[in-house]
Protein backbone atom coordinates (compact mmCIF):
# COMPACT_ATOMS: atom_id res chain seq x y z
CA UNK A 1 0.00 0.00 0.00
CA UNK A 2 2.68 2.50 0.69
CA UNK A 3 4.70 1.61 -2.08
CA UNK A 4 1.03 2.26 -4.22
CA UNK A 5 1.17 5.59 -2.48
CA UNK A 6 4.78 6.50 -3.14
CA UNK A 7 4.81 5.25 -6.70
CA UNK A 8 1.54 7.54 -7.63
CA UNK A 9 2.95 10.06 -5.91
CA UNK A 10 6.18 9.88 -8.05
CA UNK A 11 4.29 9.16 -11.66
CA UNK A 12 1.92 11.67 -10.97
CA UNK A 13 4.98 14.43 -11.23
CA UNK A 14 5.37 15.01 -15.05
CA UNK A 15 1.48 15.37 -14.56
CA UNK A 16 0.69 17.90 -12.48
CA UNK A 17 1.75 21.11 -13.75
CA UNK A 18 -0.50 20.86 -16.38
CA UNK A 19 -3.30 19.83 -13.92
CA UNK A 20 -3.07 22.64 -11.93
CA UNK A 21 -2.70 25.10 -15.08
CA UNK A 22 -5.97 23.51 -16.24
CA UNK A 23 -7.73 24.12 -12.82
CA UNK A 24 -6.50 27.09 -12.25
CA UNK A 25 -7.46 28.32 -15.55
CA UNK A 26 -10.95 26.40 -14.84
CA UNK A 27 -12.01 27.38 -11.24
CA UNK A 28 -9.62 29.76 -10.32
CA UNK A 29 -6.32 30.03 -8.16
CA UNK A 30 -8.77 30.93 -4.86
CA UNK A 31 -10.97 28.32 -5.45
CA UNK A 32 -7.87 25.13 -5.26
CA UNK A 33 -6.76 26.93 -2.08
CA UNK A 34 -10.64 26.31 -0.50
CA UNK A 35 -10.17 23.04 -1.88
CA UNK A 36 -7.03 22.32 -0.75
CA UNK A 37 -8.28 23.75 2.63
CA UNK A 38 -10.88 21.65 2.80
CA UNK A 39 -9.35 18.26 2.26
CA UNK A 40 -6.84 19.24 5.27
CA UNK A 41 -9.87 20.09 7.37
CA UNK A 42 -10.94 16.44 6.10
CA UNK A 43 -8.66 14.98 6.69
CA UNK A 44 -7.59 16.43 10.11
CA UNK A 45 -11.03 15.37 11.32
CA UNK A 46 -10.54 11.93 10.00
CA UNK A 47 -7.68 11.28 11.72
CA UNK A 48 -9.10 12.80 15.05
CA UNK A 49 -11.95 10.65 14.84
CA UNK A 50 -9.51 7.60 14.66
CA UNK A 51 -7.80 9.15 18.13
CA UNK A 52 -10.88 9.67 19.77
CA UNK A 53 -11.53 6.01 19.24
CA UNK A 54 -8.55 5.45 21.38
CA UNK A 55 -9.65 7.54 24.11
CA UNK A 56 -9.72 11.21 25.10
CA UNK A 57 -6.00 11.78 25.95
CA UNK A 58 -4.60 10.32 22.65
CA UNK A 59 -7.14 12.89 20.93
CA UNK A 60 -6.20 15.93 22.95
CA UNK A 61 -2.46 14.70 22.08
CA UNK A 62 -2.98 14.29 18.56
CA UNK A 63 -4.42 17.68 18.40
CA UNK A 64 -0.43 18.82 19.08
CA UNK A 65 0.91 17.97 15.69
CA UNK A 66 -2.58 18.71 13.94
CA UNK A 67 -2.67 22.22 15.21
CA UNK A 68 0.94 22.73 14.59
CA UNK A 69 0.52 21.29 10.66
CA UNK A 70 -2.81 23.82 10.95
CA UNK A 71 -0.05 26.92 11.81
CA UNK A 72 2.22 26.43 9.50
CA UNK A 73 0.04 25.39 6.18
CA UNK A 74 -2.46 28.69 6.94
CA UNK A 75 0.85 30.55 6.19
CA UNK A 76 1.43 29.39 3.29
CA UNK A 77 0.13 31.53 0.19
CA UNK A 78 0.36 28.97 -2.84
CA UNK A 79 -2.04 26.37 -1.89
CA UNK A 80 0.34 23.58 -3.71
CA UNK A 81 2.31 24.20 -0.79
CA UNK A 82 -0.23 23.59 1.32
CA UNK A 83 -0.76 19.98 -0.40
CA UNK A 84 2.70 19.07 0.92
CA UNK A 85 1.26 18.71 4.45
CA UNK A 86 -1.00 16.70 3.46
CA UNK A 87 0.71 14.06 0.92
CA UNK A 88 3.87 13.88 3.61
CA UNK A 89 1.85 14.14 6.41
CA UNK A 90 -0.30 11.11 5.07
CA UNK A 91 2.66 9.11 4.45
CA UNK A 92 3.98 9.71 7.91
CA UNK A 93 1.01 8.36 9.53
CA UNK A 94 0.75 5.73 7.02
CA UNK A 95 4.19 4.46 7.30
CA UNK A 96 3.72 4.35 11.27
CA UNK A 97 0.90 2.19 10.81
CA UNK A 98 2.79 -0.13 9.37
CA UNK A 99 5.42 -0.11 11.82
CA UNK A 100 5.76 -3.39 13.76
CA UNK A 101 8.31 -2.28 16.52
CA UNK A 102 7.08 0.73 17.90
CA UNK A 103 9.60 2.83 19.58
CA UNK A 104 11.76 5.53 19.10
CA UNK A 105 14.61 4.05 16.99
CA UNK A 106 12.04 2.80 14.65
CA UNK A 107 10.12 5.87 14.51
CA UNK A 108 13.37 8.12 13.33
CA UNK A 109 14.31 5.07 11.02
CA UNK A 110 10.26 5.96 9.39
CA UNK A 111 10.92 9.71 9.63
CA UNK A 112 14.40 8.91 7.78
CA UNK A 113 12.34 7.11 5.12
CA UNK A 114 9.82 9.98 4.78
CA UNK A 115 12.40 12.27 4.38
CA UNK A 116 14.07 10.55 1.98
CA UNK A 117 10.72 9.99 -0.28
CA UNK A 118 10.53 13.78 0.08
CA UNK A 119 13.42 14.43 -1.48
CA UNK A 120 13.39 12.24 -3.96
CA UNK A 121 10.46 13.76 -5.07
CA UNK A 122 12.11 17.10 -5.68
CA UNK A 123 15.17 15.54 -7.23
CA UNK A 124 12.70 13.95 -9.78
CA UNK A 125 11.15 17.35 -10.05
CA UNK A 126 14.85 18.78 -10.94
CA UNK A 127 14.94 16.92 -13.66
CA UNK A 128 11.35 17.12 -15.24
CA UNK A 129 11.74 19.91 -17.94
CA UNK A 130 8.20 21.31 -16.94
CA UNK A 131 8.60 21.04 -12.94
CA UNK A 132 11.51 22.58 -10.24
CA UNK A 133 12.95 21.08 -7.77
CA UNK A 134 13.16 23.17 -4.20
CA UNK A 135 14.98 22.70 -1.19
CA UNK A 136 12.43 24.92 0.49
CA UNK A 137 9.99 22.00 -0.42
CA UNK A 138 12.34 19.58 0.80
CA UNK A 139 11.70 20.64 4.10
CA UNK A 140 7.62 21.10 3.57
CA UNK A 141 7.79 17.50 3.16
CA UNK A 142 10.13 16.41 6.05
CA UNK A 143 8.24 18.95 7.98
CA UNK A 144 5.08 17.20 7.45
CA UNK A 145 6.62 13.88 7.60
CA UNK A 146 7.86 14.46 11.32
CA UNK A 147 4.69 15.76 12.38
CA UNK A 148 2.64 13.01 10.41
CA UNK A 149 4.94 10.38 12.25
CA UNK A 150 4.33 12.03 15.14
CA UNK A 151 0.66 11.78 15.01
CA UNK A 152 0.60 8.47 13.73
CA UNK A 153 2.58 7.25 16.69
CA UNK A 154 -0.22 8.49 19.22
CA UNK A 155 -2.60 6.77 17.20
CA UNK A 156 -1.17 3.56 16.18
CA UNK A 157 1.54 3.07 19.25
CA UNK A 158 -0.75 3.98 22.65
CA UNK A 159 -2.23 1.35 24.15
CA UNK A 160 -5.67 2.72 23.86
CA UNK A 161 -6.99 4.13 27.04
CA UNK A 162 -9.37 2.06 29.91
CA UNK A 163 -10.89 4.32 32.71
CA UNK A 164 -8.04 4.51 35.41
CA UNK A 165 -5.45 2.88 32.95
CA UNK A 166 -2.20 5.36 31.53
CA UNK A 167 -1.45 4.98 28.12
CA UNK A 168 1.93 3.98 27.02
CA UNK A 169 4.06 3.29 24.16
CA UNK A 170 2.95 -0.65 23.63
Amino acid sequence: MIWVYIGLTYATLPLMRSVLRALRDGVGTETIGVLVNIALVLAAVALLALALRRGLLTAAMALIPLLAIAAIASQLEVAEERVHFLQYGLLGVLVVATGRHPGWRQWLVILAFVCAVGAIDELIQWGLPNRVGDWRDVAFNCTAGLLGTALGALLFWLKPQRPGSNSTIS
